[in-house]
Order: C-alpha cells, then structure tokens, then sequence
C-alpha cells in the first residue's frame, strides 16, 4: 500500500461553499491528509457560508486572510497553508474526480522539478494528445503549432512540489492580476523546471462568467499575449 498523503489547496474568493464541493468526491480517499482552502478576503456572507459548509468534515482547514492579495498570490498562499510535501493545487469552481487523484498515485516517482499537469479538463479541454509529453523550457516553443497548447497552460489544476512551487513563485514576484496560470508556467519554466501531462489524470472544470479569466477579459488577452511571446522565446 502506497504510504505517500497529499494536500489539497484551494484559493478562493466570495465563491461561499464551492470549494468544498469541488473536493466531495475525494474527501473520504485516504491518500488525502487534507483540504487547506485560502479565503483571499471575502465578503463576511461568503466567508461564513465557506466555514458553516467546512465544520461537516475534518479534513477541511479554512485559513483565511484579511487581505485581498488576487488569484496568483492566493495560489501561492494556498500552498504555502499546505502541510503535505506535495499538493494539488485547485481552483474552487471545478470538481475534484477520483480518477485524478489515482493518476498521481499511478506515478512510480514524484520529482519537484516537475509540475504534473491533467490530460483532460472535462467536458472541455482535452488534452489527451499531450498525455505522456514533457514539456520544458527547451522544447516548449515546438508545441505551439499544436491546437490547445495556449489553453493547457493557462488551465492549472496541476500536482506540485509545495518547496519547489514556493521556490519558483514567492511574494515579491510580480503579480498578475489576469491570466495568472500561464503566467505561473512561464515563471515556472524559466527556472528550468518542466511540466508532464499524466495519463489518466482528468477532472470537471466549469466554464462560466465568473471566472477570473473571463472578468478581467481584456486584462487577461494582453497578459496571455505577453506571455506567450515570452514563452516562444525560451530556448
């Protein structure tokens, strides 16, 4: 039997209960030490719906901040709030499945370098055709030819090591305010770490006009613009 525990870490702001029911499906699988969702300032309605929803399960730690930070330091909040060596980091509008959670397990060796990335953001985003690719910083460009590569490195939801992540992301970095997830890739790339997309690993991810990617729209176009650019330009 596979002895490794794993954090969940959820950043989250005025989504009230969401992110509890994004981990439902996989709160009671034993390989799961914990839930940490990081509340980023949310409205007191939100943030007492958050906590009344958490006080049903154990495993789930809220730690709130009073502070509005935005999603990408909220991501490295929720990861630092982790206890667990290693942590998947989730946004809370999506659902957590157990096929993705078993996919990690399937893995023989978690490296720190590497980000694990998920094959299919279902109903969606699929992947599948970069299943098993590694992508790293001298080889990246290539796959920009190839449909939905933008959007499979501004999806996130990936498998992290908690110090490698907070090595590469720390609080004095830059902070976009839009398309924070492929921003973090670049930043995550260029310090000569590298992404894997893992056969099998799939979750539900909702599209809908809450969304921070759709909010700040135009913000979002001209960062993922950017950073694309920045991207190619990796050797």
């Amino acid at each position: 039997m596979d002895n490794r525990k794993i954090s969940i870490a959820i950043p989250t702001y005025n989504r009230g209960r969401m992110p509890i029911d994004a981990v439902l499906p996989v709160i009671n699988d034993s390989r799961i030490y914990e839930v940490v969702i990081t509340d980023d300032g949310s409205n007191i309605d939100s943030l007492n719906e958050l906590q009344n929803a958490a006080k049903q399960y154990d495993k789930i730690r809220i730690a709130v901040e009073l502070d509005n930070v935005g999603v990408y330091l909220n991501k490295r909040r929720a990861v630092l709030n982790a206890r667990c060596d290693w942590v998947v980091l989730f946004d809370s509008d999506n659902t957590l499945t157990p096929e993705y959670i078993d996919a990690i397990f399937n893995e023989p060796i978690w490296k720190p370098e590497c980000a694990y990335c998920p094959e299919f953001a279902r109903p969606h985003f699929d992947y599948r055709e970069f299943a098993q690719e590694t992508i790293r910083p001298d080889n990246v460009a290539q796959f920009y030819p190839r449909k939905q590569f933008d959007c499979l490195l501004n999806t996130m939801n990936y498998f992290v090591n908690r110090l490698r992540f907070l090595h590469v992301h720390n609080e004095s970095a830059p902070n976009p305010m839009a398309a924070d997830s492929i921003y973090i890739n670049a930043d995550w790339l260029e310090q000569g770490n590298y992404l894997y997309v893992v056969p099998g690993m799939q979750y539900e991810h909702l599209v809908h006009n809450g969304s921070n990617y759709q909010k700040e729209a135009k913000l979002s176009g001209k960062i993922m613009a950017e950073t694309v650019a920045r991207i190619k330009a990796m050797k």
